[in-house]
């Protein structure tokens, strides 16, 4: 059995400035090293009389909540800088409850040593995750400093021998760690850490990402912990979630149990989190200060200096009369003056000092002027209470003189005026409250006093500005629309637009009051469905606003940074996985910052898909200057997203440019009637479409008809001629009903046609044949009406009607492979009265079918990646994509391909003991990894190759007109696909052309994109660069970033075929990955098996010639064809 134990790797703690007193403060046992630390922060769960000062106490008291903000740094108290680090907790599954009866741990233990005089540890046990086991509590940490290392200690102490509630900790989001979990000591003793290696309890855990400890007694102060922790981004994250092993199998950990006892688990009490140099690098100026003249008084100005090397601490100094004067405060890589004053023009230089040296910057001038200029009236916005005006400012006013030296007006003159004021924004923005309200769409000025002056005394001008009062928003506020029944295991965001609902077909439709779904679902009893919320978001104050997201599961936040048109709408940012709180800018889940202007409407759309679990979307904005921590924000609400009111003219008059017409169909066609509506500038629409069926006396709105266009199901002329159709149209600034169109059903004289006839792969025993319109059910589903035509003499033993105009047929036994099947239709019916015979009688049709062209263990490929550090492979400007490429000097291999780095200065990817290495063990058929890449790293993990190359070969025993191409893929992160030299399509990596350099748009993962397992349709491909014959396949793969820690490619590619070419036998191939062999086989007896080492020859017959042939790959590459 293996137990985590004291040699582990741990930190020893030094401070730059006070090394001895803080290495006393802060050592932890066993610890030894020559390590800096810059910073370091506590969290509390819950607060006490114990919990010690410059300690935060970020607390979750409901479930499925998220709560956070900016960490202090204990060591000076301040906010750990420079983006303010910060913290998420979040809660999802079972709450036992959050301040539970907990003990501290003995004195002396290592929870002790660590977390004395910080932590309160009285009622501080949070349990959770009883049966079903699927809660968790995730710690994520954000805003950390790419490059940076961090060490993360965390432990929870219930006590009261509760042996068996054992807790899990996961490290997740980090490229790099090295496990430091300190088992407890005294007595009660500890039952051990149990991590990967400790068997049988641990076999089931990541090996270094996760260790199990008995958080329910733990008076002996288990501690869980890593130290080096690399994040792959700006953010990592601890979870924490219920430990469960069988009992009736494996004997008591330590003593405790672990299964049926461990009814709760406990999240961490306390946690530790701390930046940490582990190799010190001298200082080196990178970037000098750079002076500024003109200053003016009043405004800001700041001075910085870019150092490289480990932990610099940095002091500011001004060159005064009497010497350098050490400026109180000025400690960080940036000094800035929110206001300067004319005492500030001088000289300023900076030192940064590190226990290896001392850097002293150039000596910079600021000069600082009188403040001359007037200030301006930035905007005046109207509230949609028609009672508070926002006033924003070109500057800072002077707030303390005001409401005694000005007079306000309006015109026209509202009665009573103004009854309270409040300054925000730093005195940049007043807020004035009208005792009596304004008037609706009345436009007003408002009259401030010369009186009103800035810091310098100058008065504002001018001094007069317009606002009107807002109108009612039509469209009432935010719009949500539920798309449902879509997959409750693929959470892409494919399942929601590329499904037949979306956008015009929504099966539910809510009027919000802002972006948040809980207004619409509070619970979590809404699965498998997709969502959409618009509106437009209206600022209050003109400034740079950050846009955030966040989603249980997947979701995407669009917006329109120049107005309301939902056509200009970008990316702005997106919610990847699941689950976190609003995150402060720098991560996928936030947007970058844009410009916006007061009391403007921009367009702002999310869309997200949900599968089970959690179920919820939600949207906020931050004005930069807020200092509210994003994990505090509250969704985008009220008078931002325009509910009931809007300021005037955002959208212009809304009209309808075109009206539904009139249409006449043939019974059973559907009928289609389309609107246009349109506004300058233009906003979002809003369509109900509506049906009456007593000549326009009454009309009801029509399921699913939601967008400009609707089409009506099947139509006959008994229950649809004669309908009438409209549809009221909205927008923010007004509704409209269009004009009534009228539908004529006339009776069916068409014949019905096959359309096609699809078996999919041979081994399926169904052929769906399509019809041109639905088929009466007494012809289409009898047997003796269709005949297959090919090889073993299949029979139709059923059929059923399906989608009205399809039937499904079911075979006495599978189609041969690779053999060309038609289908004889004869005698049907389709529903027309009188019913009208299928055209023509017999109808003959090929059935389509998909054969495989690259299999997902295909051995054909060639690689090419790095083999020394710092050497990557780089083919910009070859023509590696065309076929004609040499690349037998390329490495040879089976798919799928994997790399993941060891962490270790200039080592390549290990190879496991065995392979397949599978990468999904609920999905081991399609996921099994058959070669090892190399991917070699420095020791800091941030010199690594960028991209890899492979190739491969395919026949295409096809014509390509009438055929469909089809892939499924692994890529993690990023490629481009290449066929015969064109470029194919491309998976999170858009530049075009791509380079060696480029990085992927996103990271990847580790499953097939479209799903295999949930019958997912592929991704179709165009067939411009196919041929018929011999094929090349090029690929290359990127990663994310320069730290990125694995690399991933796997691919299915299949390809429907109306038939197959005369004279070209598919050869297919089966590989086994124990014995190492390739068995290959082929159904035409009159071609023989050929084998050469290279395209050139000679060729020689393989064994007898006929299939099938077993041959092993171990000597090399080897070419193989069939002749004849």
């Amino acid at each position: 059995m293996k137990k985590e134990n004291l040699l582990s790797p741990k930190l020893h703690w030094k401070s730059v400035r006070q090394w001895l007193p803080l290495a006393a403060a802060l050592a932890l046992p066993g610890l030894a090293g020559a390590q800096v630390t810059n910073w370091v922060a506590y969290n509390d769960h819950t607060r006490g009389t114990g919990t010690g000062p410059n300690v935060s106490t970020y607390t979750i008291t409901t479930a499925d909540t998220t709560t956070g903000g900016p960490l202090t740094n204990f060591l000076s108290g301040s906010l750990i800088e420079p983006d303010q680090v910060g913290v998420t907790i979040s809660h999802n599954g079972h709450l036992g409850g959050y301040n539970g009866s907990s003990t501290a741990p003995n004195a002396g233990t290592p929870a002790d040593q660590i977390f004395a005089g910080k932590i309160d540890w009285v009622a501080s046990a949070f349990y959770f995750g009883q049966s079903p086991y699927t809660a968790h509590y995730t710690i994520t940490f954000t805003n950390l400093t790419p490059g940076k290392q961090y060490a993360f200690r965390g432990s929870a102490v219930r006590g009261n021998s509760y042996a068996g509630r054992w807790t899990m900790a996961t490290l997740a989001g980090a490229s790099s760690a090295k496990p430091a979990h300190i088992p407890g000591t005294g007595s009660p003793a500890s039952p051990g850490i149990v991590t990967n290696g400790w068997s049988p309890f641990g076999d089931n855990l990541q090996p270094g990402l996760q260790a199990a400890w008995n958080a329910g007694e733990n008076r002996c102060g288990d501690v869980i912990g890593w130290d080096e922790i690399v994040p792959t981004g700006t953010s990592f994250s601890v979870i924490c979630s219920n430990y469960q092993i069988a009992t009736t199998t494996y004997p008591a950990v330590g003593g405790g149990t672990t299964a049926a006892g461990n009814t709760y688990s406990y999240a961490f009490g306390a946690f530790m989190l701390a930046e940490v140099d582990f190799v010190i690098t001298p200082l080196t100026l990178v970037r000098e200060p750079v002076g500024t003249n003109g200053v003016v008084r009043f405004r800001p100005f700041s001075l910085s200096v870019g150092v490289a090397g480990s932990s610099p601490q940095y002091q500011w100094y001004k060159k005064e009369t009497g010497g350098d004067v050490a400026i109180p405060g000025a400690t960080r890589s940036v000094y800035a003056v929110a206001q300067a004053q004319l005492s500030d023009t001088g000289d300023y230089y900076v030192t940064a000092t590190n226990p290896s040296n001392t850097v002293t910057s150039a000596t910079v001038h600021v000069e600082v002027i009188e403040d001359t200029v007037a200030p301006t009236i930035v905007s005046a916005t109207m509230h949609p209470n028609f009672r508070d005006i926002t006033v924003q400012f070109s500057e800072i006013m002077d707030t303390n003189n005001f409401i005694d030296t000005i007079d306000i007006q309006t015109d026209p003159e509202i009665n009573g005026f103004f009854e309270t004021y409040r300054w925000t924004n730093n005195g940049t923005v007043l807020v004035l409250s009208l005792r009596d309200p304004a008037v609706p769409g009345a436009t007003y000025t408002l009259s401030l006093s010369a009186a009103v002056r800035d810091l310098a005394g100058n008065a504002v001008a001018p001094p007069d500005v317009p606002f009107t009062g807002w109108v009612p928003n039509t469209l009432g506020g935010v719009v949500f629309e539920v798309y449902t029944n879509l997959s409750t295991t693929d959470n892409s965001i494919g399942q929601l637009t590329n499904n037949a609902q979306f956008p015009n077909g929504p099966g539910a439709t809510f009027t919000l009051t802002n972006l948040n779904t809980r207004d619409a679902y509070p619970d979590d009893t809404h699965e498998g469905y997709g969502g959409r919320m618009r509106s437009l978001f209206i600022p209050m104050v003109s400034g740079n606003y950050n846009l955030f997201i966040r989603s249980d599961d997947y979701s995407e936040l669009w917006f329109n940074p120049a107005g309301p048109d939902p056509a200009g709408r970008i990316l702005a940012c997106r919610e990847p996985g699941c689950c976190n709180a609003f995150l402060e800018p720098g991560v996928a889940q936030t947007s970058a910052a844009f410009p916006l202007v007061a009391g403007q409407g921009y367009y702002i759309e999310a869309l997200f898909k949900e599968g089970t679990g959690g179920d919820f979307c939600q949207v906020a904005a931050r004005l930069q200057g807020d200092t509210t921590p994003a994990a505090s924000l509250t969704p985008l609400g009220g008078n931002y997203v325009g509910f009931e009111f809007v300021p005037p003219g955002l959208v212009g008059p809304l009209t309808i440019a075109q009206q539904p017409a009139n249409a006449q169909v043939e019974q059973p066609a559907p009928a289609t009637f389309t609107v246009a509506a349109s506004a300058t500038p233009v906003g979002p629409f809003v369509y109900q479409w509506q049906r009456s069926d007593d000549g326009g006396a009454t009309f009801a709105d029509v399921a699913g008809g939601a967008g400009p266009s609707y089409t009506t199901p099947p139509t006959t002329v008994g229950n649809d001629s004669g309908d009438q159709y409209r549809v009221i149209v909205k927008s923010v600034n007004g509704v409209l009903t269009s004009a009534t169109a009228t539908l004529t059903v006339v009776p069916d004289v068409t014949p019905p046609r096959v359309l096609s006839a699809v078996g999919g792969r041979a081994t399926n025993t169904t052929i769906l044949v399509t019809f041109s319109e639905p088929m009466s059910a007494g012809t289409a589903e009898d047997t003796a009406n269709y005949e297959v035509i090919g090889p073993g003499g299949l029979a139709v033993a059923g059929a059923m009607v399906t989608n009205g105009n399809q039937v499904v047929l079911t075979l006495s036994s599978p189609r041969t492979p690779n053999a060309a099947y038609s289908l004889q239709v004869t005698s049907l019916d389709d529903l027309g009265s009188p019913a009208n015979r299928i055209d023509p009688d017999p109808t003959v049709v090929p059935v389509r079918m998909i054969i495989e062209l690259l299999g997902i263990n295909s051995p054909s490929w060639k690689y090419l990646h790095q083999t020394v550090l710092d050497a990557p492979p780089c083919l910009d400007g070859q023509p590696w994509t065309m076929p004609a490429f040499d690349d037998s000097s390329w490495a040879t291999g089976a798919g799928i391909f994997y790399a993941n780095r060891t962490n270790s200065a200039n080592q390549p990817a290990p190879n496991p003991a065995a392979l397949p290495l599978v990468l999904d063990a609920a999905d081991p058929a399609h996921t099994g990894v058959l070669t090892v890449l190399n991917l070699f790293t420095n020791a800091g993990n941030t010199n690594q190759a960028l991209t890899w190359y492979f190739r491969t070969t395919f026949d295409y025993p096809a014509e390509t007109n009438g055929a469909t191409l089809m892939v499924r893929t692994i890529v993690d992160d990023g490629a481009v696909f290449y066929l015969n030299g064109a470029r194919l399509f491309d998976v999170r990596l858009t530049n075009n052309p791509a380079s060696c350099t480029n990085f992927s748009n996103s990271g990847g993962n580790q499953g097939w994109e479209p799903a295999i397992t949930n019958n997912t349709a592929p991704r179709v491909l165009a067939l411009d660069s196919l041929l018929n014959g011999p094929n090349t396949l090029a690929v290359e793969v990127h990663q994310s970033d320069m730290a990125s820690s694995d690399l991933t490619l796997g691919v299915l590619l299949e390809a429907e075929v109306p038939t197959l070419s005369a004279g070209r036998p598919k050869l297919n191939h089966t590989f086994d990955s124990v014995a190492k062999t390739l068995t290959l086989e082929w159904t035409d007896s009159s071609f023989v098996l050929k084998s050469a080492a290279s395209l050139s020859g000679p060729w020689n017959t393989v064994g007898t010639g006929a299939s099938p042939q077993t041959v092993s790959t171990a000597a090399g590459t080897t070419f193989y064809r069939l002749e004849k």
